[in-house]
């Protein structure tokens, strides 16, 4: 690649914080969710949310 340099911004140091919740709303159906958010260097930031069911029959 010559003199060409490749990375990424931010990947080098993250740190991810996370926190959810589980519920039975009844003997057969569950739902849960998550947040989790992550920081980096210069500035790099992710945020993402989950939601689920599961129902059993």
């Amino acid at each position: 690649m010559g003199d060409i340099s490749n990375e990424m911004r931010g990947t080098k140091n993250i740190g991810e914080l996370k926190a959810g919740v589980e519920g039975q709303v009844t003997l057969r159906l569950n739902v849960w969710g998550n947040i989790a958010q992550q920081m980096g260097d210069k500035g790099y930031s992710d945020t993402q949310g989950m939601l689920g069911i599961k129902y059993s029959f």
